[in-house]
Protein backbone atom coordinates (compact mmCIF):
# COMPACT_ATOMS: atom_id res chain seq x y z
CA UNK A 1 0.00 0.00 0.00
CA UNK A 2 1.18 3.73 -1.09
CA UNK A 3 1.98 5.59 1.85
CA UNK A 4 -0.89 8.30 0.90
CA UNK A 5 -3.16 6.12 0.94
CA UNK A 6 -1.98 5.69 4.34
CA UNK A 7 -5.38 7.16 6.92
CA UNK A 8 -2.44 8.09 9.47
CA UNK A 9 -0.42 10.12 7.30
CA UNK A 10 -3.10 12.54 6.93
CA UNK A 11 -3.98 12.97 10.41
CA UNK A 12 -0.64 13.32 11.40
CA UNK A 13 -0.75 15.96 8.92
CA UNK A 14 -3.78 17.47 10.15
CA UNK A 15 -2.15 17.81 13.66
CA UNK A 16 0.40 19.51 12.06
CA UNK A 17 -2.29 21.96 10.53
CA UNK A 18 -4.03 22.22 13.94
CA UNK A 19 -1.07 23.11 16.04
CA UNK A 20 0.24 25.65 13.20
CA UNK A 21 -2.94 27.37 12.70
CA UNK A 22 -3.17 27.55 16.75
CA UNK A 23 -0.17 28.96 16.83
CA UNK A 24 -0.12 31.71 13.48
CA UNK A 25 -3.64 32.59 14.40
CA UNK A 26 -2.71 33.60 18.13
CA UNK A 27 -0.71 36.53 20.00
CA UNK A 28 0.96 34.74 22.87
CA UNK A 29 4.55 34.16 23.19
CA UNK A 30 6.97 31.37 24.25
CA UNK A 31 6.52 32.28 27.91
CA UNK A 32 3.35 29.74 28.09
CA UNK A 33 3.68 26.11 28.02
CA UNK A 34 0.97 26.21 25.86
CA UNK A 35 2.83 27.75 22.85
CA UNK A 36 5.83 25.52 23.80
CA UNK A 37 3.88 22.44 24.21
CA UNK A 38 2.11 23.08 20.78
CA UNK A 39 5.84 23.97 19.19
CA UNK A 40 6.80 20.66 20.17
CA UNK A 41 3.79 19.03 18.72
CA UNK A 42 4.35 20.90 15.46
CA UNK A 43 7.80 19.85 14.94
CA UNK A 44 7.13 16.62 16.22
CA UNK A 45 4.63 15.54 13.54
CA UNK A 46 5.74 17.65 10.62
CA UNK A 47 8.97 15.20 11.40
CA UNK A 48 6.63 11.97 11.45
CA UNK A 49 4.66 13.00 8.10
CA UNK A 50 8.26 13.77 6.85
CA UNK A 51 9.92 10.53 7.60
CA UNK A 52 6.58 8.29 6.99
CA UNK A 53 6.63 9.30 3.31
CA UNK A 54 10.56 9.28 3.00
CA UNK A 55 10.17 5.71 4.48
CA UNK A 56 6.92 4.52 3.22
CA UNK A 57 5.80 3.41 6.97
CA UNK A 58 3.14 4.30 8.95
CA UNK A 59 5.10 4.36 12.07
CA UNK A 60 6.25 7.17 13.78
CA UNK A 61 9.75 8.03 14.41
CA UNK A 62 11.34 8.61 17.92
CA UNK A 63 8.61 7.27 20.60
CA UNK A 64 9.95 8.65 23.34
CA UNK A 65 9.02 11.64 21.87
CA UNK A 66 5.83 11.58 20.90
CA UNK A 67 4.96 9.78 24.20
CA UNK A 68 6.54 13.29 25.37
CA UNK A 69 4.67 15.38 23.14
CA UNK A 70 1.21 13.33 24.16
CA UNK A 71 2.45 13.83 27.75
CA UNK A 72 2.70 17.96 27.48
CA UNK A 73 -0.37 18.52 24.99
CA UNK A 74 -2.64 16.77 27.31
CA UNK A 75 -1.37 18.99 29.87
CA UNK A 76 -2.05 21.52 28.36
CA UNK A 77 -5.80 20.74 27.39
CA UNK A 78 -6.62 19.33 30.96
CA UNK A 79 -4.84 22.75 32.71
CA UNK A 80 -7.18 25.02 30.32
CA UNK A 81 -10.34 23.90 30.04
CA UNK A 82 -10.48 23.05 34.38
CA UNK A 83 -7.75 25.51 35.06
CA UNK A 84 -8.30 28.33 33.09
CA UNK A 85 -11.98 28.53 31.36
CA UNK A 86 -13.26 26.72 34.39
CA UNK A 87 -14.92 24.09 32.26
CA UNK A 88 -16.59 26.76 30.09
CA UNK A 89 -18.10 25.64 25.89
CA UNK A 90 -15.52 27.19 24.13
CA UNK A 91 -17.61 27.05 21.04
CA UNK A 92 -20.02 30.12 21.22
CA UNK A 93 -16.51 32.25 20.82
CA UNK A 94 -15.79 31.11 17.44
CA UNK A 95 -18.86 32.22 15.82
CA UNK A 96 -19.02 36.10 17.38
CA UNK A 97 -17.19 38.65 18.71
CA UNK A 98 -14.21 41.01 17.73
CA UNK A 99 -12.05 38.32 19.55
CA UNK A 100 -12.68 35.08 16.75
CA UNK A 101 -9.11 34.67 15.58
CA UNK A 102 -7.95 34.76 19.40
CA UNK A 103 -10.82 32.04 20.20
CA UNK A 104 -9.64 30.32 17.57
CA UNK A 105 -5.97 30.06 18.41
CA UNK A 106 -7.40 29.03 21.54
CA UNK A 107 -9.55 26.19 20.21
CA UNK A 108 -7.19 24.87 18.29
CA UNK A 109 -4.33 24.72 20.60
CA UNK A 110 -5.72 23.72 23.59
CA UNK A 111 -8.94 21.24 22.64
CA UNK A 112 -8.52 20.16 18.91
CA UNK A 113 -4.61 19.52 18.88
CA UNK A 114 -4.89 17.50 22.71
CA UNK A 115 -7.31 15.52 21.42
CA UNK A 116 -6.06 14.43 17.68
CA UNK A 117 -2.59 14.18 19.61
CA UNK A 118 -4.01 11.87 22.17
CA UNK A 119 -6.10 9.69 19.05
CA UNK A 120 -3.06 9.25 17.73
CA UNK A 121 -1.27 8.13 20.50
CA UNK A 122 -4.51 5.18 20.87
CA UNK A 123 -5.17 4.12 17.85
CA UNK A 124 -1.49 4.56 15.49
CA UNK A 125 1.78 3.07 15.27
CA UNK A 126 3.77 2.30 16.82
CA UNK A 127 1.94 0.18 19.64
CA UNK A 128 4.09 -0.46 22.99
CA UNK A 129 6.50 2.04 22.61
CA UNK A 130 6.75 3.91 26.10
CA UNK A 131 8.29 2.44 29.26
CA UNK A 132 7.68 3.45 32.45
CA UNK A 133 11.33 4.45 33.22
CA UNK A 134 10.41 7.51 30.70
CA UNK A 135 8.55 9.03 33.21
CA UNK A 136 10.97 10.75 34.62
CA UNK A 137 12.43 12.06 31.49
CA UNK A 138 9.12 13.23 30.17
CA UNK A 139 8.38 14.89 33.27
CA UNK A 140 11.83 17.27 33.74
CA UNK A 141 9.89 19.63 31.07
CA UNK A 142 7.23 20.87 32.56
CA UNK A 143 8.88 21.12 36.39
CA UNK A 144 11.91 22.89 34.39
CA UNK A 145 9.34 25.11 33.17
CA UNK A 146 7.90 26.04 36.14
CA UNK A 147 11.27 26.12 38.08
CA UNK A 148 12.37 28.67 35.33
CA UNK A 149 9.41 30.89 35.64
CA UNK A 150 9.56 31.72 38.84
CA UNK A 151 13.02 31.96 39.19
CA UNK A 152 12.77 34.32 35.84
CA UNK A 153 10.37 36.34 38.16
CA UNK A 154 12.41 36.98 41.31
CA UNK A 155 15.54 37.71 38.37
CA UNK A 156 13.69 40.10 36.91
CA UNK A 157 10.97 41.53 38.51
CA UNK A 158 10.38 44.12 35.51
CA UNK A 159 9.96 41.70 33.01
CA UNK A 160 6.52 41.23 30.87
CA UNK A 161 4.19 38.82 32.12
CA UNK A 162 6.50 37.14 34.35
CA UNK A 163 3.79 34.90 35.87
CA UNK A 164 1.82 33.50 32.94
CA UNK A 165 -0.33 31.61 34.88
CA UNK A 166 -2.34 32.47 38.19
CA UNK A 167 -0.97 29.55 39.98
CA UNK A 168 2.53 30.96 39.60
CA UNK A 169 1.35 34.81 40.94
CA UNK A 170 2.00 34.75 44.85
CA UNK A 171 1.14 38.41 45.54
CA UNK A 172 -2.33 37.09 46.03
CA UNK A 173 -1.87 34.19 48.85
CA UNK A 174 1.95 34.08 49.12
CA UNK A 175 4.62 31.90 48.09
CA UNK A 176 3.21 29.02 50.07
CA UNK A 177 0.43 28.48 47.85
CA UNK A 178 2.41 28.57 44.64
CA UNK A 179 4.82 25.57 45.35
CA UNK A 180 1.35 24.14 47.09
CA UNK A 181 -0.23 24.31 43.86
CA UNK A 182 2.84 23.27 41.91
CA UNK A 183 3.38 20.40 44.45
CA UNK A 184 -0.26 19.51 43.56
CA UNK A 185 0.07 20.05 39.49
CA UNK A 186 3.17 17.73 39.83
CA UNK A 187 1.64 15.06 41.36
CA UNK A 188 -1.43 15.05 38.86
CA UNK A 189 1.21 15.38 36.01
CA UNK A 190 2.67 11.91 37.31
CA UNK A 191 -0.92 10.44 37.25
CA UNK A 192 -1.20 11.88 33.56
CA UNK A 193 2.50 10.44 32.53
CA UNK A 194 0.88 7.01 33.90
CA UNK A 195 -2.10 6.90 32.06
CA UNK A 196 -0.08 7.80 28.88
CA UNK A 197 2.21 4.80 29.52
CA UNK A 198 -1.15 2.82 30.34
CA UNK A 199 -3.08 3.91 27.50
CA UNK A 200 -0.15 2.54 25.66
CA UNK A 201 -0.48 -1.07 26.67
CA UNK A 202 -3.76 -0.73 26.50
CA UNK A 203 -3.93 0.30 23.02
CA UNK A 204 -1.54 -2.75 22.26
CA UNK A 205 -3.94 -5.42 24.05
CA UNK A 206 -7.07 -4.21 22.45
CA UNK A 207 -4.92 -4.74 19.25
CA UNK A 208 -3.72 -8.09 19.80
CA UNK A 209 -7.58 -9.01 20.89
CA UNK A 210 -8.80 -7.35 17.37
CA UNK A 211 -6.18 -9.05 15.73
CA UNK A 212 -5.59 -12.89 16.36
CA UNK A 213 -2.18 -13.90 16.44
CA UNK A 214 -0.13 -16.40 14.40
CA UNK A 215 -0.42 -18.81 17.02
CA UNK A 216 -4.25 -19.02 16.95
CA UNK A 217 -4.20 -19.45 12.56
CA UNK A 218 -4.29 -22.96 11.47
CA UNK A 219 -0.90 -24.11 10.19
CA UNK A 220 -0.30 -24.58 6.79
CA UNK A 221 0.01 -27.90 5.87
CA UNK A 222 2.84 -29.02 3.81
CA UNK A 223 1.97 -31.60 0.13
CA UNK A 224 3.45 -34.66 0.70
CA UNK A 225 6.34 -35.47 -1.59
CA UNK A 226 5.22 -37.05 -4.98
CA UNK A 227 5.78 -41.21 -5.38
CA UNK A 228 8.02 -42.65 -7.84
Amino acid sequence: MHIWTRPTLWWRLAIVLSSGFGLILGTSSLVYFTVESNVLVFGYFAGAVYWMTKRGTADAPAPRLRGAATLYIVITGLVAHILLNHGANPLPGLTSGPDRLQNWSSFLLHYTTPVMVLLDWLCARPRNASHWRDMPLWLSFPLTYAALTMARAALFPDFPNKYPYFFFDPSGHGYGYVWGQIAQLTVEFIVLAALVVGLDRLGTAVRARLRPSSLDRPAAVEPEPAKV
